[in-house]
């Protein structure tokens, strides 16, 4: 992603690229083959060379010039001008995925909350990525934290079901419940995950 302009954008762009294909090239290596390569440049600015291109996204190939027949499709240049998406929100299908796509990083930075229009779960991916990426260094620490306390909750979670189907778990059976539940307390489980997994109550496995 490019915010400003620069002149020589397109001979970086062909330089970039040609990394991820060398990259795949092994030492010693009897033949050139590759997997396909595509360089996908998002732009805050028109590219000189595309002044004549009124679509804001470019896709180019290795072709022929006279017949035009491509000669390889495993090296893709694609450049998206987000200057050029001049669509309204309004004008927009929810499921239009590329569309709302431009709109999202086009106007991110107007946005103060989630349009009602976006409220797939791609696009909650979206607005919290841009959040946090929005977020001052001390509430981004804030927020780093926190998620690793949930996934810690989640990793309790996973291992307290994994303990009572070891412990052959029967549900319905008062005795297996609480056998269970005393194993997960000599693990130190939190009581709470302990009461999800078992369908314990609290005050019921404080007593045990």
């Amino acid at each position: 992603m490019q915010r400003e302009s620069q002149i020589d954008f397109v001979d970086r762009a062909l330089n970039y690229g040609t990394f991820p294909i060398q990259n795949q090239i092994e030492k010693g290596k009897k033949r050139y083959t590759f997997n396909a390569v595509y360089i996908i440049n998002i732009l805050n600015f028109n590219l000189v060379e595309l002044k004549q291109e009124h679509k804001p996204i470019s896709r180019f190939r290795m072709k022929e010039l006279e017949t035009n027949r491509t000669l390889s499709t495993k090296y893709t240049l694609i450049f998206i001008e987000l200057r050029k998406f001049a669509k309204r929100l309004e004008e927009i299908s929810p499921n239009n995925i590329l569309e709302g796509f431009l709109f999202f990083l086009r106007h991110i930075h107007n946005l103060g909350k989630q349009p009602q229009e976006f409220q797939q779960q791609i696009w909650d991916r979206l607005f919290e990525a841009a959040q946090i990426a929005a977020m001052n260094h001390k509430d981004r620490q804030t927020y780093i934290k926190k998620m690793n306390s949930e996934r810690d909750r989640i990793n309790q979670w996973e291992y307290a079901m994994e303990q009572a189907k070891t412990e052959g778990r029967t549900e319905g059976k008062a005795e297996e419940k609480i056998s269970i539940a005393k194993n997960l307390k000599l693990k130190n489980i939190p009581l709470e995950t302990i009461a999800q997994c078992t369908g314990l109550t609290l005050e019921e496995i404080g007593q045990l």
